[in-house]
């Protein structure tokens, strides 16, 4: 290959990783180029799906879901008119996707469009909607997309995206399974996607949060206040939230917090000084004289370490619930229970507590 077409490629290569994406080669000339440079012994480049080529190294540093975007903006500029679903929207509405959904790139069809599935690029018909635009990508509307994840996604990354969902609609979970109830009706898998509704919540602040809860749920274990906000025992000025809060029988406080890389790097921290803030947090916690259950995102995926650990505290423990459809039936009222996106106690300047929720009620007819 001569330099100035080595030069050429490179200066591609460059500008396509500058915009996130992998390399769309308009000319023929340039595909092959970078054809020969692929079967170049020890080559430098490789292709994540067809006609998409993207540096080894610049690759291999990509998380699962960079990757999934990369590969997403190169077929739309590959392929006008291409509409991304599924998981593949829900990434790009910034909704928690788990790294494990993202193998494969997820497109909408018409029944005649000629599009078909491969083992790279997984083509559904979905009729009845409008593509719109998130994350300067062509993708299904926000709630096809939330129903579309509910109807077939594990309950556990079902519950990440219902979770993310009702944040944003900021009403009651009935609400939001009478949204999906009017606009999906007669759709397969509606039942599905409004029982999920049933578990939804808008406190978590991690996908990771959401898919430690729903393992909670599946083993039996009593279903865990979210988000509690404390006072801080040296400062009135300032509070802690806990991810998930139980009472064991004698009322023992048992707090469980979900670890994460982005607790350690808070606002440019180095890993070192974030690590030991949320070490001096933990320390003034006892005060509340709780057993204090810390877990990584693997603990939370895993149900049988996230078990060993929880039981390790003394977190209540029932039976495990019926599933239906692979969703646990919740027990009788439970679908009942306020919408609640915080609770916790407040000191005033003059010294008052204040317990205070925050509800989201019901605008249902």
């Amino acid at each position: 290959m001569s330099t100035v077409a080595s030069h050429r490629l490179d200066a591609l290569l460059d500008a396509a990783e500058a915009s996130g994406s992998c390399l769309v080669a308009r000319e023929e000339r340039d595909r092959r180029a970078l054809r020969r440079r692929i079967g170049m012994p020890n080559g430098d480049l490789l292709s994540p799906a067809p006609g998409l080529y993207a540096r080894r190294d610049h690759w291999l540093r990509l998380r699962p879901n960079e990757r999934a975007l990369h590969v997403m903006r190169g077929l739309a500029e590959r392929r006008p008119g291409i509409v991304f679903c599924a998981q593949s929207a829900a990434l790009a509405w910034g909704l928690p996707v788990s790294w494990h959904l993202l193998k494969e790139t997820h497109v909408a069809c018409q029944r005649k469009s000629g599009l078909h599935s491969t083992s790279q690029v997984v083509a559904h018909q979905i009729s009845h909607d409008g593509p719109d635009v998130a994350g300067c990508l062509p993708v299904t509307s926000f709630w096809r997309t939330v129903f579309d994840c509910l109807a077939s996604f594990p309950f556990a990354d079902a519950l990440a995206i219902a979770d993310a969902a009702l944040a944003k609609l900021r009403r009651s979970r009935k609400d939001m399974a009478a949204l999906l109830r009017e606009r999906f009706k007669g759709c397969p898998g509606i039942a599905r996607a409004t029982a999920i509704c049933v578990w939804a919540e808008p406190a978590p602040e991690s996908g990771g949060e959401s898919i430690a809860r729903a393992n909670m749920i599946r083993l039996g274990y009593a279903y865990p206040r979210l988000q509690l906000t404390l006072p801080d025992p040296q400062n009135r000025r300032r509070s802690f939230r806990i991810d998930f809060s139980w009472r064991d029988a004698s009322g023992r406080l048992i707090f469980g917090e979900l670890d994460g890389d982005e607790k350690y790097t808070l606002s440019g921290r180095e890993p070192l000084g974030a690590l030991l803030d949320e070490r001096k947090r933990e320390a003034l916690l006892t005060v509340y004289h709780a057993s204090i259950a810390r877990f990584p995102f693997a603990v939370a995926r895993s149900p049988a370490k996230l078990a060993a650990l929880l039981d390790l505290h003394g977190v209540p423990r029932g039976p495990a619930p019926e599933l239906r459809d692979g969703v646990p039936v919740p027990a009788p009222g439970f679908a009942d229970r306020p919408t609640i996106r915080g609770e916790g106690t407040m000191i005033m300047s003059d010294g008052m507590r204040i317990h205070f929720v925050e509800e989201y009620t019901c605008h249902a007819a």
